[in-house]
């Protein structure tokens, strides 16, 4: 009776530590979700598409399917891999809220120069040193007319927001 309270015990909190995947898959779902609602405005949907293809991206760069497939799964490993995600995504969804305070709260004549910063340190604090496909994770970094959020998908976002809280903006 013991031992098998013991192995579900094991199951149960090796499966509460995998999924320990919510604030990704929280935002990525209400990202997903609003940008297939049409009622709301282009930017809205605009900024849930970014969040939506920036994590989808940076999942796929980071849980390949052998970590999840097959017999031998290291579970350390893939807790390790969903923390760092996690992380990411927080402070992705962080950074893009702080971007927009910024905007909002700078003079007329800084909104530029506050763009230019926050768009450039996505640039300047990339996750993967060896991404060889630049056309496709500054998608949005190359489109700053069209898109409200004009960031490289290949950010590291925990630097990245780190940088940008050490800006004094007192003054812009």
């Amino acid at each position: 009776m013991k031992k098998m309270l013991m192995i579900a015990l094991m199951s149960l909190a090796m499966t509460s530590q995998v999924s320990a995947q919510d604030v990704l898959n929280d935002i990525v779902n209400r990202a997903h979700a609003l940008f297939n609602d049409s009622s709301k405005n282009k930017q809205d949907r605009q900024v849930a598409l970014f969040k939506y293809d920036a994590l989808t991206y940076l999942r796929a760069k980071v849980i390949q399917p052998t970590d999840v497939m097959g017999n031998s799964v290291d579970y350390d490993k893939l807790n390790a891999k969903i923390k760092m995600l996690n992380e990411q995504a927080f402070a992705m969804n962080t950074y893009i809220n702080v971007y927009f305070e910024r905007l909002a709260q700078c003079k007329k004549k800084n909104v530029d120069m506050v763009k230019f910063y926050f768009r450039q340190a996505t640039k300047d604090h990339p996750l993967f040193q060896e991404e060889t496909d630049l056309e496709y994770v500054d998608a949005y970094f190359n489109q700053e007319k069209e898109f409200p959020l004009p960031f490289s998908m290949n950010c590291d976002w925990v630097k990245t927001l780190e940088f940008i809280r050490t800006i004094d903006w007192s003054d812009k």
